[in-house]
């Protein structure tokens, strides 16, 4: 964590690329155009809840998820949405598991899967679908994937 250049490398690629690809977006879909825009970002429970050993990741995607608020707040006619997709089967759950070094995190990952708990691809995408389909969620907002809509 004292690595100066990993952490600019990191939030380069996960929070200021978010921020410079949003702009240039909005850039070319202002309000004047007319144009109803949504945006989404993909966030995570680590944005609000500390996860031991996965500092960078928690850091990254509760700057993020400001970010987004943020956007909403100043941006009113947007529709900004924050979807948390719950712990979701991936390549990063295998890298979570092979790579973190706090032992409890880890045996999490290892006891969804074991017990079948661990949110599938097709699961999180119907209920994202299903978020933005009802719109009851206030824009800048945060919907988990194991919220009630």
């Amino acid at each position: 964590m004292d690595d100066v250049a990993e952490w600019q490398r990191y939030l380069d690629l996960n929070l200021s690329s978010t921020i410079l690809l949003n702009t240039l977006f909005l850039q070319k879909f202002p309000k004047s155009s007319g144009v109803n825009v949504s945006v989404v970002n993909i966030t995570s429970l680590c944005a609000v809840q500390p996860f031991r050993s996965m500092g960078y990741y928690c850091v990254g995607k509760a700057a993020r998820e400001m970010f987004f608020k943020v956007l909403a707040d100043e941006e009113p006619w947007l529709d900004v949405l924050n979807y948390s997709p719950g712990p979701v089967e991936t390549d990063m759950t295998d890298i979570i598991v092979a790579n973190v070094k706090d032992d409890a995190i880890r045996q999490s990952f290892n006891d969804m899967r074991k017990n079948k708990t661990i949110v599938t691809v097709e699961q999180t995408t119907a209920k994202f679908l299903e978020v933005i389909g009802a719109k009851k969620y206030k824009s800048g907002g945060r919907v988990d994937y194991f919220d009630e809509l």
